[in-house]
């Protein structure tokens, strides 16, 4: 593989630099496989059973000086660029393939994007494999319906809670956790109240537990900066680390540039002076050219329009219809996206002054 893929060695060695990798001692334990009992789901709070450790290291475990602070992910100019790739939709639903998109840009991502349900497996083997390599976990950790995020903000789920912020912190390098992500649509049925409970519970354990690796971000639809929805949820500026949105290009928009998406969710970022992140971004492809076109209008509005974005997350996911947002397979597709990965302004070194 190493041979076939030069690219990756040489990026390994750009995102290392002033980041670090998990210690050379980790050797082939590294990436433990899953065993077989973790992740049994409790039926009484929907989530996982207590005293299931897939990592094999507990938050008492790990000396503090080896956690690297989540702030130091953030670059000081231009934009992480990330996805979440899935291109069979059944295999291993939620856990992001990265492989696929970086062989057509010859790139590794500076984030990949995976899913992690409530009720499922922690896993670890994807999270650490990314940090190996040079990539940044991106966690969309969901809190299940009503009924358990009720349960979560009255405390039921604390030691679960605090499992996965153990979890995470033995990690030790940055990781964005978007806790219950758009929340804001009806079909969610969360009260803002019982959210923002729930996460401030969540926050003050992660803190609790020293995570400090960990970075919450709170991300709702973009839809819901422009009505103003936004503020009904939104848990207090101590409570959140980055503030995202996410919001998709397709025919029933005309394919809506960031520019008509995003400024809402832009100007809130400012007014709270949180780092931001696209979380979610796609553009159908039903038309010639249209993927193309969007990546390099998308390029050029993250740093003319946008320029206090510190990440985009592309969804590189199959689907059918409006809902297809795979890059690979058409050629202009594929030159506009490495285009924008291959951008100076797409690979900042986090942490680094320009």
């Amino acid at each position: 593989m190493a041979s076939a893929e030069p690219w990756r060695t040489s990026r390994v060695s750009r995102r290392a630099i002033g980041r670090g990798l998990l210690a050379a001692a980790a050797g082939s334990t590294l990436f433990p496989a899953l065993p077989a009992t973790a992740g049994a789901t409790d039926p009484t709070t929907g989530g996982t059973a207590a005293g299931t450790d897939p990592i094999g290291v507990g938050p008492t475990t790990v000396d503090q000086s080896e956690v690297v602070p989540a702030a130091s992910l953030v670059p000081a100019a231009g934009a992480l660029f990330g996805a979440f790739v899935k291109h069979d939709p059944d295999r291993d639903p939620g856990i992001s393939e990265p492989e696929a998109l970086e062989s057509v840009t010859h790139e590794l991502l500076g984030i990949d994007h995976s899913f992690q349900h409530w009720g499922q497996t922690f896993r670890a083997d994807r999270l650490t494999d990314d940090i190996a390599r040079g990539r940044t976990p991106l966690l969309s950790w969901g809190a299940g319906p009503q009924s358990v995020l009720a349960a979560t903000a009255q405390g039921v789920n604390d030691e679960l809670v605090r499992q996965q912020a153990g979890w995470l912190r033995a990690l030790r390098q940055p990781v964005l956790l978007r806790f219950t992500w758009e929340m804001d649509l009806p079909q969610r049925g969360y009260t803002p109240a019982t959210f923002k409970e729930a996460w401030r519970r969540v926050r003050t354990i992660f803190r609790e537990e020293r995570a400090d690796n960990v970075a919450f971000v709170f991300c709702p639809t973009w839809l819901a900066f422009r009505t103003g929805r936004v503020s009904s949820f939104w848990p207090g500026d101590s409570m959140v680390d980055w503030v995202g949105a996410d919001g998709y290009a397709r025919p029933s928009n005309d394919h809506a540039p960031l520019t008509e998406l995003f400024p809402w969710f832009y100007d809130f970022g400012i007014r709270h002076d949180k780092p931001m992140i696209l979380a979610e971004v796609g553009v159908n492809d039903t038309a010639p050219g249209v993927q193309a076109d969007w990546l390099r209008q998308a390029r050029t509005d993250l740093r003319t329009t946008f320029p206090l974005v510190r990440a985009m997350v592309y969804f590189d996911s199959r689907g059918s219809g409006e809902t297809d947002w795979v890059l690979p397979g058409n050629p202009r597709t594929e030159a506009a996206l490495r285009q924008l990965v291959h951008d100076p302004y797409f690979l900042p070194r986090p942490g680094a002054r320009r």
